[in-house]
């Protein structure tokens, strides 16, 4: 997952952009069932999410659910923003963690260049 836009924010400051990824992370971990793990990943705005026993379409429906989470959430924040999802699943997309993560990135990536604001899995 990486946020859409959200250099608004570190335009006015770091501090700034850091309060808006604290807060994304708090809309994001309220949206996820028991078991479910999200997590900031690398640098910036990047999180990875693991849900466990989950189907592609299943993946897809939280992945939504995450989406809305967001813009709804950040109506009353200073910049309304967005988040892009991209989605691998386990065999289906690769059998170990780097596979997936790559795969769920180059889905990202294609997230990002449709549009920002939606849900890419993987083909």
């Amino acid at each position: 997952m990486d946020g859409d836009e959200l250099t608004r924010y570190n335009n006015i400051s770091y501090a700034a952009g850091d309060g808006m990824i604290q807060k994304i992370s708090t809309a994001l971990s309220e949206k996820l069932r028991p078991g479910d793990f999200v997590a900031r990943w690398r640098a910036g705005d990047e999180f990875i999410a693991v849900l466990p026993n989950t189907t592609s379409d299943g993946a897809i429906i939280v992945g939504e659910r995450l989406c809305s989470a967001i813009r709804e959430a950040s109506k009353a924040w200073q910049f309304p923003t967005s988040i892009t999802i991209g989605i691998a699943t386990f065999p289906r997309h690769g059998d170990n963690v780097n596979t997936l993560v790559d795969i769920a990135e180059g889905a990202l990536k294609k997230g990002k260049n449709a549009g920002k604001d939606r849900v890419v899995l993987a083909e």
